[in-house]
């Protein structure tokens, strides 16, 4: 089962990178489709590492963390009336749990999850620190604020973070490195 388990997480892991790379192909002169795709692309990153996690505790619940300690899982396999439901809560919960903060959180949860080492990822540290910056002020920080139920002016945010084609293309790098790293880290267990 280990082998099947692993060869469908590697394959999810590849196509993501492989989603991300297209995306990096991409080239448009209008700065709000570039950003749209930056986000889009941080939010494939994110969804590769967290259906990564998920797949492998659906398969592994003992590599559950602080869940796993709070429940005796052996009562719940035995119990005649267990389908799955259960176990893909418990997995649900922790997935959420671990999955909280920013790019490098995410990342290093994830690592502790498989048990890899996170010294062979701190060189993207600082990357994906101004990664999520800079989709966090994309998606949260220009939006207009109307304060149209007081009747009062227009209070327009200034727009944080430009992306240009070429910043697109170097963070985008950056995400296929990261996650072509974890999923040759995770193969070599």
């Amino acid at each position: 089962m280990r082998f099947f388990v692993c060869s469908e997480l590697l394959e999810n892991v590849a196509f993501g990178i492989n989603k991300i790379r297209n995306l990096s192909k991409l080239k448009y002169s209008d700065s709000t489709v570039t950003e749209a795709l930056y986000i889009y692309a941080f939010s494939l990153f994110e969804s590769t590492l967290s259906e990564s996690v998920r797949h492998f505790l659906s398969a592994f619940p003992e590599k559950m963390g602080k869940m796993k300690e709070k429940i005796n899982l052996q009562t719940i396999y035995e119990h005649p009336l267990y389908n799955g439901y259960f176990l893909a809560e418990l997995v649900d919960a922790e997935v959420k749990r671990l999955n909280k903060g920013d790019a490098k959180e995410m990342l290093c949860s994830s690592l502790i999850t498989f048990d890899i080492k996170d010294y062979e990822f701190n060189k993207y540290f600082a990357d994906l620190d101004i990664i999520s910056d800079n989709r966090n002020k994309l998606v949260h920080e220009i939006a207009r604020v109307t304060n149209d139920y007081i009747h009062s002016p227009r209070n327009i945010r200034e727009k944080g973070v430009e992306i240009s084609n070429e910043l697109y293309s170097q963070h985008l790098e950056v995400m296929v490195n990261v996650l072509s790293d974890f999923q040759m880290e995770f193969a070599k267990k």
